[in-house]
């Protein structure tokens, strides 16, 4: 993606997240106050280039990693005991980035691509395309990837976040953080529609950039606002209609990005802000009411520009460990001197997590 495509992205987003007044209202604490914190330590697994922005990541059933990039329209996976070399999935041409990434069944991936200018939004809206990423017999150097293209949503806005409705019925929901609203995939098909706009779903600033992250889990779209720094739900039948309101469940989230819940069922982790934060159950994501307190798991400089974040795979010792995308400083893609790099970081969490694949995908 040009340079010039990002400036004025960056420039708002590094301005609300050093704001004074958005600073003050932020419902965190500085550690999890616990006799046993799970988190152990955070170490690099893959750095990419200087001023590369890795955007989403998911995680396979042997335990590789895709990485999703909006400063290219590629994937690439990497192996995060580094017992084979990192690899060009696949590159997207005709098209500026990759943003959201999510597996519906089995090694049958689904990426967002698009020309992200938020410079130019005109440009921007009608551009986005979900395409299908066919991993199972991919060998790199080998036997490339399967590359079908799904669906272009011509009346979206800026396309970003994507989360599986049920893969019995193939059906994806896509997060318009451009426009603050949902659109609904039937991938069997390439059926599309806009399920919701919602104000809390909606961007306040220029360039907008509202509902970011999206997850479902029992019966409930999760969701983040970047702009409004919220996390908040809304329940959802299996066809993809709202069936209640949207609800805050947290705010005053300075940064926040995308996020994924942790299968054990004690809360959600949380990207953005140059960190990993956590919200214990109790704040309705695990069923039960109350509002769990949101606080700092970790802000290692390694997290600088966490994007979001995915649980291991695979092996028993990669359960219990979580995995965070970054692209580094704001403030190097706004001078247009690239300094740091774009990583994938492990988070090493401790206690028995009893990964589930269900939750593993979501």
């Amino acid at each position: 993606m040009p340079f010039k495509a990002f400036v004025i992205f960056y420039a708002c987003l590094a301005s609300v997240i050093s704001s004074p007044d958005a600073a003050s209202s932020l419902n965190v604490g500085r550690s999890i106050e616990s006799t046993k914190s799970p988190f152990v330590n955070v170490t690099n697994v893959w750095t990419f280039p200087n001023g590369t922005w890795v955007e989403n990541l998911a995680v396979r059933s042997n335990g590789q990693i895709l990485a999703t990039l909006l400063t290219s329209p590629q994937v690439y996976q990497i192996d995060p005991n580094n017992k084979t070399p990192t690899a060009l999935v696949h590159t997207f041409h005709s098209f500026r980035g990759a943003l959201g990434i999510i597996e519906q069944e089995p090694d049958i991936f689904y990426v967002v691509v698009g020309n992200g200018s938020f410079q130019i939004f005109p440009d921007t809206a009608g551009s986005f395309t979900i395409f299908r990423l066919d991993v199972s017999h991919f060998i790199p150097g080998q036997t490339p990837a399967t590359v079908t293209k799904v669906a272009n949503i011509p009346t979206s806005s800026y396309l970003n976040g994507v989360t599986v409705l049920g893969s019995s019925n193939g059906t994806l929901l896509i997060a318009d953080s451009g426009a603050g609203a949902v659109y609904s995939l039937d991938t069997s098909t390439g059926a599309t529609a806009k399920v919701s706009a919602d104000p809390l779903f909606s961007p306040t600033n220029d360039p907008p950039t509202g509902i970011n992250g999206i997850k479902v889990r029992q019966s409930t779209l999760y969701f983040t606002n970047a702009q409004q720094q919220v996390f908040g739900s809304v329940p959802v039948s299996p066809n993809g209609t709202f069936t209640g309101p949207v609800k805050i469940i947290s705010t005053g989230l300075v940064g926040i990005d995308d996020f994924q819940f942790d299968p054990s069922g004690n809360g959600v982790y949380f990207a953005g802000n140059d960190q990993l934060r956590f919200q214990h159950a109790g704040n309705g994501s695990s069923g039960s009411s109350g509002a769990g307190q949101v606080m700092v798991a970790s802000e290692d400089p390694l997290l600088e520009g966490s994007t979001a974040v995915a649980f291991g795979r695979g092996e028993s010792m990669e359960g219990r460990s979580l995995y965070v995308s970054t692209k580094g400083p704001i403030a190097q893609y706004q001078q247009g001197n690239f300094t740091s790099p774009g990583r994938i970081v492990r988070v090493r969490l401790g206690g028995e997590m009893g990964i589930g694949d269900e939750v593993r995908r979501s």
